[in-house]
């Protein structure tokens, strides 16, 4: 789900992803308009190049949930999801960007 808090120092994005690997289907929920979400994944994803190898055990589920925060102050992106391993992570969100539907 993707929100917006503002406080006089900083304004925060967020964007909660849940994908089910049974229908491979997402639902991407949020107050930021449908058309950007996907810009908003992208930027993540390039954010992330570079960032080193993750050699945790990958977790399964069959739904997994990935939450990313935006912070204005300092243009900095974090993240956290049920995946136990960052490139299952990323691989869900390129998924995700490269074949949903970010119109409503």
């Amino acid at each position: 789900m993707i929100t917006i808090e503002q406080t006089t120092e900083e304004a925060h994005l967020t964007i909660n992803v849940e994908y089910d690997t049974r229908t491979r289907e997402a639902k991407i929920t949020g107050t930021v308009k449908p058309e950007l979400r996907q810009e908003m994944l992208c930027d993540f994803l390039r954010s992330q190049t570079g960032q080193g190898v993750d050699n945790r055990e990958p977790e399964e589920h069959d739904v997994y949930h990935v939450h990313i925060t935006w912070n204005s102050d300092g243009d900095v992106f974090e993240s956290r999801s049920n995946t136990g391993r960052l490139g299952l992570r990323d691989g869900i969100l390129s998924y995700v960007v490269a074949n949903h539907s970010f119109e409503e």
